[in-house]
């Protein structure tokens, strides 16, 4: 997914998945709760987070009548990205909220899944209407140009700059009010890089290094080898980051464990 490191794309490369490999998912619950919390409660911060987490973490595909061209996501990033805002701008120290929210602002398409096949067989482009990410899934097409995933790619492209920009103010403001932690520099780097800042990428990316742990690190080795790639190949490693099987089987870790640091 669009998302997660090359680190992760090559480790999930080997998996193979199987019917008892399915068995073994643990298929998160749905937010309709949290979300009822949170509007009863807007400033339940715990709640908010919780959502976030929830949202970003839920894939699950709802087909109105079974028919795959009325299909829709049973989460919305649109409730999560607003109820996240609130947190990261009352309080900017709160930690937590950062990474469900930087993880959708950095997005360039959602992937959508079916849990009881495993199969993901549906994408949408991140469109921004006003402040809201509106993700409106779409079925892959097999088989046959154009590709789907670069068409929803293209398509998230416009909204893909205020997005960029919203994280790295996001990120800013993070930063001023935690100048120990490695995490907003990180998420800095990210934004700039995608920003097309090259070099304030590296600079911000060299003081999470400064500031961070051994794995942090690690994270971090694999962003700047897309920062320098990209000064030298750019439009060749954007189609390479993006390409995958039109569809394919999910793992429990595609599903739960997204990568570091978004």
């Amino acid at each position: 997914m669009s998302a997660r490191s090359l680190l992760a794309l090559i480790a999930l490369g080997s998996v193979v998945a199987s019917p008892e490999l399915g068995a073994q998912w643990r298929v998160p619950p749905a937010c309709e709760q949290l979300e009822t919390v949170v509007r009863a409660n807007p400033d339940n911060l715990d709640a908010a987070v919780a959502l976030g987490r929830c949202v970003v973490r839920d894939e699950q595909i709802i087909l109105a009548g079974g028919d795959s061209s009325r299909a829709s996501f049973r989460s919305n990033w649109a409730t999560a990205v607003r109820a996240l805002r609130h947190p990261v701008r009352t309080d900017p120290a709160l930690a937590a909220a950062y990474r469900p929210l930087m993880r959708m602002l950095f997005a360039e398409m959602r992937d959508g899944c079916d849990y009881v096949s495993g199969v993901c067989a549906f994408v949408a482009p991140i469109r921004r209407d006003g402040d809201s990410l509106i993700t409106i899934p779409r079925l892959v097409v097999l088989n046959r140009p154009p590709d789907t995933y670069e068409v929803v790619r293209q398509e998230s492209r416009p909204s893909r700059l205020a997005n960029l920009t919203e994280a790295r103010e996001l990120a800013t403001a993070w930063a001023a009010v935690a100048p120990n932690d490695y995490r907003p520099h990180q998420y800095l780097g990210q934004a700039r890089l995608g920003l097309g800042d090259y070099s304030g990428s590296a600079d911000e990316l060299e003081q999470s290094a400064a500031l961070g742990t051994p794995q942090s690190r690690r994270d971090l080795f694999w962003i700047e080898w897309r920062r320098s790639s990209r000064v030298i190949v750019g439009t060749m490693l954007g189609a390479f980051s993006t390409r995958r099987p039109a569809t394919r089987r999910a793992t429990p870790r595609e599903f739960f464990s997204p990568s570091s640091p978004v």
